[in-house]
Order: C-alpha cells, then sequence, then structure tokens
C-alpha cells in the first residue's frame, strides 16, 4: 500500500514465483515460466500492458541455461510478426 492508500497486488505461482502483479493504475505484469527443463527452450514470459496506441500487449522472453543464465532474449518487434532477438555476448 502506497501512501494514498492505493495497494499493489503480487500474485505467486505453485513454485513461490511472481506470476501476476497489479497496480492502482491499472498496470498489469503477467509472468509465465516455459518448458522448465529443456535446456534449449527453458525461459521466463513477461508481458504487459500495450503502450498508448499498441494493439495486444508487450512482451519479453528470456532464454536460459541450467544455472540460470540468460543467453538469448526475445521481446515484442515495432510491427506485426516481428521479433527482436538479442544473444548474450
Amino acid at each position: 500500500t502506497d501512501p494514498n492508500a492505493k495497494t499493489t497486488t503480487q500474485t505467486y505461482d505453485n513454485w513461490c514465483r511472481p506470476s501476476l502483479t497489479t497496480d492502482p493504475a491499472g498496470g498489469i505484469v503477467s509472468r509465465t515460466y516455459l518448458n522448465f527443463g529443456d535446456a534449449d527452450l527453458q525461459r521466463s514470459r513477461v508481458e504487459t500492458n500495450p503502450a498508448p496506441g499498441a494493439s495486444g500487449n508487450d512482451w519479453s522472453e528470456a532464454y536460459f541455461d541450467g544455472l540460470g543464465r540468460t543467453y538469448k532474449t526475445v521481446k515484442r518487434g515495432p510491427a506485426a510478426g516481428q521479433e527482436i532477438v538479442t544473444l548474450a555476448a
């Protein structure tokens, strides 16, 4: 609860990982954890409210190895069907 008595709510999944955050201004952050145990595909996905004038949620995915190190990120691109891929150095 902030000084204006507005509450941010946090929800967790069965593994105690954050899964949903809602703030008093209507912001929503959704987190999902995909393909855990598959070293090539395991990743976490974060979705947020769309930017003004955009359709669909903004999203990003972080692919990580067995030690939790991120080796690739993929995020929504500027146009439908486009993705921005970044590989770790």
